[in-house]
């Protein structure tokens, strides 16, 4: 679960870096 929430947070912020 821990390893699902480490991708998760990634993915959330490469997605905020491509809208910024």
């Amino acid at each position: 679960l821990s390893t699902v929430l480490c991708m998760g947070v990634t993915a959330g912020a490469y997605i905020l870096t491509l809208f910024a």
